[in-house]
Formats: C-alpha cells, structure tokens, sequence
C-alpha cells in the first residue's frame, strides 16, 4: 500500500475530528488532494471548511490561517 502524503495525513485526522461525513483522494504524483464533505448544517460545514483550510496552510506555508472574521 503506497504511503499517504503528510498533507493527507493531517487532512484524514483534521476532518475525523469535525463531525461531518468527508472524503479525501490524493492527485497523481502526490500533486494535490481534492476534498469532499456532507455537513448536516451550514455551522458544521463551516467549521470542517476552517479545519481543512487550516491543515493545508500549516503543511504548504508553514503558517496557520488567519482568525475567523466575525
């Protein structure tokens, strides 16, 4: 079985934690993930959105998103 990239890794843990139903497949050549969820409200989507915004700013940039504008 081939070895998930580390921006997959954090992307399966960080939406198992969110409470929505989602799926992730790596590109070919590692070049990319496409992600997909089902959020059963507009609050849940949200927060699964943040939390895969998140994983892949911190694995490409270094850097964590910016706070949430309320």
């Amino acid at each position: 079985e081939a070895e998930m990239p580390p921006l997959a890794e954090g992307m399966a843990a960080a939406l198992a934690d969110s409470g929505v139903r989602s799926g992730f497949s790596v590109l070919p050549r590692n070049a990319g993930l496409v992600v997909k969820f089902s959020a059963p409200d507009a609050f849940a989507a949200r927060s699964a959105l943040r939390s895969a915004w998140n994983v892949a700013r911190l694995e490409l940039t270094g850097a964590p998103g910016p706070a949430p504008i309320k």
